[in-house]
Order: structure tokens, then sequence, then C-alpha cells
């Protein structure tokens, strides 16, 4: 039981430093070492700074300025807080792709894109994991089907990317179960949405749901 609430621990504390980060690097202007309010430029204490907890116990607000913050933080520190115990006992490259895809669907989050290089890097570091069990022929079948999508722009070049990997990693069986996952929790979310519904939606955070969805529901099964 202990591990599994480090594990949530480690998983909050994961996305509330790869949400920061990613809202960080939209930043025109250098940004301070310590964490602040982005409408009143006050340095967060301590206390502010409590994954989930911070955000409930101050109502969503500066406990300054009293300026609303910005929920997706909030949402990737649940989604950490999930993840985390789902990822126990997980396979290393299961594990090293779940950490790599937080950290793109951060920046997708909040950017529409990521940088290459920590996806290279990234990547390297999971194929190495998996070097033994690696499906070569579903991730070249993949990496053909996506040509057309992105050439058209109906499907992002990094998204492409990210599938592709896990194509290379997982096989094309649990990559098609996942995106069709993936692609239902969009909808779900395109349908819940209250503000403009032609609005661009990132797929790399509803892939890292899809991802922790299935990981969980075959811990229970």
């Amino acid at each position: 039981m202990m591990i599994y609430l480090v594990a949530s621990l480690l998983g909050t504390c994961w996305a509330s430093f790869v949400m920061c980060q990613a809202w960080r690097s939209t930043q025109p202007q250098p940004q301070p070492a310590r964490s602040y309010c982005p409408a009143c430029r006050t340095q967060l204490v301590w206390q502010d700074n409590i994954p989930v907890v911070s955000f409930l116990v101050r109502r969503g607000r500066c406990r300054t300025c009293r300026a609303a913050i910005d929920p997706l933080t909030w949402y990737a520190e649940v989604v950490g807080a999930i993840g985390g115990p789902v990822l126990v006992g997980q396979p290393p490259a299961v594990i090293a792709f779940a950490i790599l895809l937080s950290g793109l669907a951060a920046s997708d989050a909040y950017r529409y894109n990521f940088t290459d290089g920590w996806f290279w890097l990234g990547a390297a570091v999971c194929v190495a994991l998996a070097w033994r069990e690696l499906h070569w022929w579903p991730a070249l079948a993949v990496l053909a089907a996506g040509a057309l999508p992105v050439a058209l722009h109906k499907l992002g070049d990094g998204d492409w990317e990210v599938i592709t990997l896990a194509a290379l990693l997982f096989g094309l069986t649990p990559i098609l179960i996942w995106l069709l996952t993936g692609s239902g929790l969009g909808i779900i979310l395109i349908l819940m949405r209250k503000s403009d519904t032609n609005q661009q939606m990132p797929f790399l955070p509803v892939l890292l749901v899809a991802m922790f969805t299935l990981l969980a529901h075959r811990i229970h099964v």
C-alpha cells in the first residue's frame, strides 16, 4: 500500500513540474526561479505549492490577489496522482514511455507542439529499454499510414511521431485499442466543453489519460 501512496505523490509532483515548465516555455520574458502568480507576480510560499491540495484549499485562486488559477495544472496533478500507482509493476519501457508522454502532453497542452530534441532523447531511452522486443513492422505501418494525414494537416506531426514510437514499443493491436480509447475520450471532452467547440484540442494529453485508463483496466481484470 505504501508503494502506491509514494507513486501517487511522485506522480502529482512530476505532473506539477512538467506543467509549470511547459507554461514557462510560452512566456516571452525571463522567468524567476521561484513559482509565482502570473497575475500579481507574487512569489508563492510552500503552502501554495502542494500538488492537488493547494488548489482545493485556495479554491482555485491566488492567495494574494484572488485571481483565478489556471486549472490545467490541477487537472494534470490529478492525472499524475492516478497514473503514478498505475505504473507500479509495469515494464521499464512502459514507465519510460509514460514519463515521456506526460512531458510531451504538458507541452502540447500549452503550445500545441513539443521540442523534438526531448522527444528523440526520450525515444532513445524507450527503445534501449525494449530493444529485444521492438515491433518494427507495426511501426513502419503506422509511419506510412500517418504520412498523408500529416501532409493534409489532419494529424499533427508530433502526434504521428509519438504514435509511431508507441507502435514500435508495443505492437499494432495495443496501439489501435489505445487510439480508439483516446478518440472516444476526446469526443466526450469535446461534447463536455462549454466554450467554443471549434477551438483546437491537444491530443497528447488525451492519449496520456487513455494510456492510464487501459493500464488500470488491465490491473483490475
